[in-house]
């Protein structure tokens, strides 16, 4: 078993040819248990200025908490990298969780929401929603300490009055970033604001 802590305090240093300084502290406290069928994460807490995470588990069940200020986020990390012109606002809240049923195998769902959110890019225009709305699941099957497959999966973006549902069509073998993912897409609402929420995935020039 092993738990620990970390402190921070007054981080002084040179980035990139770049004075850094941060002042606020960032926290974080675990306990991990080695088990016979692998570690176990009984306890997660990470804090600073910017951010509240808690989380817990295993790849077989556990969940993850997290609470971001997207502004003092875009603001603590411009002292290690040089963002130019990109600013995002917000309050940002999320919540992961899953787990593994001998029945129906290993699901995972979360849900996410922004509120007052603003983006701004570099040569694109602003995006800002009032409240964003993300909730996915996902089902599949484990293989020891991976993931074989993924047999389903669903995902809802909501903002005003607008929609966007995306289902996987096909089950997809030892899932990587490099796997074929055929998904289907049904958009409901304006054409023009989610223009404005795909130009910062998507080139639309």
């Amino acid at each position: 078993r092993w738990a620990g802590q970390l402190r921070t305090r007054d981080i002084r240093g040179v980035a990139a040819g770049r004075q850094i300084q941060f002042d606020q502290p960032l926290e974080v406290d675990f306990d991990l248990n080695q088990t016979p069928s692998g570690p176990v994460l009984e306890k997660l807490v990470g804090q600073a200025s910017f951010l509240r995470l808690e989380g817990r588990g295993a790849l077989a069940e556990g969940s993850i908490k997290a609470e971001a200020d997207l502004e003092k986020l875009v603001s603590e990390l411009d002292r290690l990298i040089d963002w130019g012109d990109t600013r995002m606002e917000g309050k940002l809240t999320a919540d992961v969780r899953w787990k593994q049923d001998a029945s129906t195998g290993w699901s995972a769902t979360a849900d996410a929401v922004a509120q007052n959110f603003k983006a701004i890019f570099p040569q694109m225009a602003p995006w800002q929603e009032q409240s964003l709305h993300l909730a996915a699941n996902v089902q599949g099957d484990l293989n020891g300490s991976s993931l074989s497959q993924i047999s389903r999966g669903k995902l809802l973006v909501e903002a005003s009055t607008d929609r966007l549902d995306a289902e996987l069509m096909e089950t997809v073998k030892s899932p990587s970033a490099s796997s074929v993912w055929p998904v289907r897409f049904t958009l409901r609402g304006n054409l023009q604001a989610w223009a404005a929420r795909a130009q910062a995935f998507v080139p639309l020039n």
